[in-house]
């Protein structure tokens, strides 16, 4: 029963909210600075032991300095034949091998050797054949000798063949081109003048009114089929 009653909330923590205005609360009065409902923190029994420092153990004294003396019965030890055999280092593998100096040493007889016909022909790169190059120049030793011999069949030869031009096809004219001489002594006549001058155009506010109407239109009249398809629908007619 006394988990169902539900907390009750101090005065001075009931803040109007008008949802007309998000993000903006409104107070009759601002509250205290501290009031007796500030929440207070409270550590465990667990956390508090956490945050404590560890303990050093009690049979590790502390050490004063990083120098300490070193007694006379530890500098007058001799150490035993087993310490002596822990002691010594590790010795490196039978195939262990040092790292190679950066800058190798070149023996005499390596400056002095001439290098024969089959080592020079070794040495020279490789050259790729070009893609139109046959079989025969390029060297590919995985063709055999039929195919480089086969002959090819009339249909292969007609499909072989290049699609012909059209009959009407002309060319690109070139860039520049010879002008005859009649076309330079040529006359332009009057009327060739006035369809070569540009057409003067007038902007749209440059005397202009869009609500002129021309004289043939107010003497026109409308057919029947035009005042048919003007009236409205007759199931959409008010009755006065």
């Amino acid at each position: 029963q006394g988990l169902s009653v539900p907390s009750s909330v101090p005065p001075c923590q009931l803040i109007p909210v008008f949802f007309c205005r998000r993000s903006v609360y409104w107070l009759d009065a601002l509250p205290s600075e501290r009031n007796n409902f500030d929440t207070a923190s409270l550590f465990s029994g667990s956390l508090e032991g956490i945050i404590q420092p560890k303990n050093t153990h009690i049979n590790i004294p502390r050490r004063p300095s990083p120098v300490w003396t070193v007694s006379t019965a530890a500098l007058r030890a001799l150490p035993s034949e087993r310490l002596q055999v822990l002691a010594r280092p590790q010795a490196p593998s039978l195939h262990w091998m040092p790292d190679r100096p950066l800058v190798s040493e070149v023996s005499e007889a390596v400056l002095r050797a001439v290098p024969s016909a089959r080592v020079c022909q070794l040495a020279q790169p490789k050259r790729l054949a070009p893609l139109w190059a046959s079989a025969e120049t390029s060297g590919d030793p995985s063709l055999s000798e039929a195919p480089r011999c086969a002959g090819v069949s009339p249909r292969i030869d007609l499909l072989a063949t290049p699609k012909a031009e059209h009959r009407l096809y002309r060319p690109d004219r070139d860039v520049a081109w010879p002008v005859p001489p009649s076309a330079r002594a040529a006359v332009a006549s009057d009327r060739l003048l006035v369809l070569a001058k540009p057409r003067a155009r007038r902007a749209l506010s440059d005397g202009c009114d869009p609500y002129r109407v021309s004289s043939p239109a107010r003497r026109a009249q409308a057919t029947p089929r035009t005042l048919e398809l003007s009236a409205p629908l007759a199931r959409k007619q008010r009755q006065k």
